[in-house]
């Protein structure tokens, strides 16, 4: 502000002036939020790429997982750089008015695959760290899961080793699995496979 302008506001009676400065101070809280949540996101990158260097296992492992609340977009089917930058938007546009208010994501990506009867329908979506009750939002179960780190490539001929494994060691036979998405690079990145034993 010119000093002219701040000379007029100081100039006015205390109401406006303790009203503009609530303004400011609600401006100043609105950039720390979104600092606060740029941080987190450069954090959770940062956090990626360093356990991408060590080495990932190379059989498959049981890892358990606590109940996730999922959103998962309706338009974004496969992982690639240009729905990684849309995820977020069409998430948030899906929830409605106010929800980055109210719903905050873990910052990764996922993918969950409807087993149809192969593995056939992708569908990104985020984990929500924050949520309120929303007919969009889906839980994932808790409890232990099949998983295995391999490459784009080798995604399909994995998830197909990994619900044979499944079904034969532990008698599980679910109707979907998840791909998230560990970034190794800038704009590379593996998979996780995550298959619910249930």
């Amino acid at each position: 502000m010119s000093l002219i302008e701040i000379k007029n506001i100081f100039q006015q009676d205390f109401t406006h002036t303790i009203a503009f400065l609530k303004g400011i101070e609600n401006k100043i809280n609105k950039e720390i939020d979104r600092l606060n949540h740029t941080k987190n996101q450069i954090s959770s990158l940062h956090n990626q790429l360093q356990n991408s260097v060590v080495s990932s296992p190379t059989d498959f492992y049981v890892k358990y997982f606590p109940q996730r609340a999922i959103i998962l977009a309706d338009h974004l089917y496969e992982a690639k750089i240009e729905n990684f930058r849309k995820l977020y938007d069409e998430l948030y546009m899906k929830l409605g008015e106010r929800a980055q208010e109210k719903y905050i994501f873990d910052n990764s990506a996922y993918l969950l695959v409807s087993k149809i009867p192969n593995p056939k329908i992708f569908k990104m979506f985020s984990v929500c760290t924050e949520f309120e009750d929303n007919s969009n939002l889906h839980f994932l179960s808790e409890g232990n899961y099949l998983c295995f780190i391999c490459s784009k490539e080798e995604k399909l001929e994995a998830i197909q080793k990994g619900l044979l494994i499944a079904k034969e060691k532990y008698s599980s036979e679910p109707d979907h699995t998840i791909l998230n998405v560990q970034f190794t690079g800038m704009f590379q990145w593996k998979y996780e496979i995550q298959i619910p034993l249930l």
